[in-house]
């Protein structure tokens, strides 16, 4: 299982509880921001799952959020993280 930056994710440790995006890789660690809360979070890359772009398109829609392709580029988020 691949992991990217820009890739939706679940934690598998906390349930599939909260919806995060990759925002950085960094050796076995992901650092994630929250897709519909104001949270910042990182996590083993083995304890993170990807969850499909569909899934995450019909997600942000239900929510009234922009699509993943509309939102922030990746790049702007990690460069505010350094």
């Amino acid at each position: 299982m691949m992991i990217s930056v820009g890739d939706v994710v679940v934690r598998r440790s906390y349930h599939y509880d909260l919806y995060f995006r990759v925002v950085g890789i960094k050796a076995e660690t992901v650092f994630l921001q929250g897709l519909f809360h104001r949270l910042s979070a990182n996590a083993p890359i083995d304890d993170v799952i990807p969850i499909s772009k569909e899934k995450a398109e019909v997600l942000l829609r239900e929510n009234n959020y922009h699509t993943i392709d509309e939102q922030e580029p990746v790049a702007d988020l990690e460069r505010r993280l350094t």
